[in-house]
């Protein structure tokens, strides 16, 4: 699973790439998986793109035409819903005059299998595979504007969420995993995450809890890092969110943005993606997340099982620059040999200062520097 997928084109972007780091899409076909799972921003329309047909056909086109996505696309099963970005202008709403046309454009280029579940518009569709079921919701195309200063203002709809009630209730899937574009556990009313929403918000919430509905995941995108929220509850399961995002569009340095529900040391904040393994028995199955970086390297592991659903385990992989990078450094000596003898104690101080940076997460930039570092040791003599 990922979300926020830019790709480059540089007849009409910025000055300088916002995408890259495309070979996460080889690292996800090496994962060898049953599907893919979009959760929004899979492509960005352009200004002039989302003022025409012609423009928003292009963008599918030139995204899905990157080299590196071909095999993955040609190899697994897709399903997508959408956020801002393939749905139109930035923080669009329901007034976007042109939600008609993107959205036949969405579902041709998507192909997925019941969009529209809900019977109201939109991109909401729902399918099991095996003995999990998956819920796509669309927080765009019935949503009020961001701007409103009605608390109680359409986010999803009423409509929307009386489907997603109703289709929960009914299931009896080991995993009932709902998937949108923004954030909906988080209680951190910022950007255009649920909580900006407080009364529909509250509302969903509380249909959750009164069903008695069990073994709910939000799968979520739209933030540019990855992170998981867990809203613990009187009574009943916890309701967790795994934000995952993003695969090839720009990041951000840590911020604190006031997710009181944030889970401690689950936060990653470069590309990356996510595989979701069930396991076990049938009756007894067990739910584990992996998140990658572009290499295809391990850096979180969450585990949930069907009997324990309020246990949530969560194992960072630590030193993961130091292993991987200096790994390559060592490497570089061994075959240089008495070419960087007389160096060889310099190189080895650096690379330790550097790799204890990384490590007591001082900052993204450091990892970065030390990468360099090792590239120009390895590359550049």
């Amino acid at each position: 699973m990922g979300s926020c997928n830019f790709i480059n084109d540089q007849k009409d972007d910025r000055p300088s790439p916002y995408g890259g780091h495309y070979e996460i899409f080889n690292s996800i076909l090496s994962k060898d998986p049953d599907l893919m799972l979009w959760s929004g921003d899979n492509t960005y329309l352009r200004t002039p793109d989302f003022l025409t047909e012609t423009g928003i056909r292009y963008r599918h086109r030139n995204t899905r035409a990157l080299p590196e996505l071909q095999a993955l696309l040609g190899s697994v099963h897709h399903y997508a819903t959408w956020d801002d970005h393939d749905y139109g202008p930035n923080d669009s709403d329901r007034s976007y005059v042109h939600k008609k046309i993107t959205e036949k454009a969405f579902n041709d280029y998507w192909g997925n299998l019941n969009t529209n579940a809900a019977g109201n518009g939109g991109v909401t569709q729902h399918f099991p595979f095996n003995d999990v079921e998956f819920f796509f919701l669309d927080d765009r195309y019935h949503r009020a504007p961001n701007k409103g200063m009605d608390n109680h203002k359409d986010y999803f709809g009423e409509d929307q969420l009386d489907w997603l009630i109703d289709a929960l209730t009914a299931s009896n899937a080991s995993f009932k995993v709902v998937v949108a574009g923004g954030q909906i556990i988080s209680d951190a009313a910022v950007y255009e995450n649920y909580a900006t929403y407080p009364g529909e918000r509250e509302r969903l919430l509380n249909r959750l809890h009164e069903e008695r509905i069990e073994r709910v995941l939000f799968i979520s995108g739209d933030r540019h890092h990855t992170e998981i929220s867990r809203l613990e509850r009187e009574d009943a399961y916890p309701l967790i969110d795994i934000t995952c995002s993003p695969l090839t569009a720009g990041t951000h340095q840590a911020r604190e943005e006031g997710n009181t529900l944030q889970v401690k040391g689950a936060t990653f904040y470069e590309h990356n993606f996510g595989i979701i393994d069930v396991t076990g028995s049938y009756g007894n199955r067990s739910l584990k997340l992996t998140i990658y970086d572009t290499q295809g390297d391990k850096v979180l592991i969450i585990q949930l099982s069907k009997k324990n659903y309020s246990t949530l385990k969560i194992k960072r992989i630590k030193n993961r620059f130091f292993f991987k990078e200096t790994a390559l450094l060592f490497k570089f000596l061994d075959l240089k040999g008495a070419i960087v003898l007389h160096h060889k104690k310099q190189l080895l101080l650096w690379s330790l200062f550097l790799c204890l940076c990384s490590y007591r997460r001082l900052g993204r930039r450091f990892t970065e520097i030390f990468r360099a570092f090792c590239w120009f040791i390895c590359h550049g003599l």
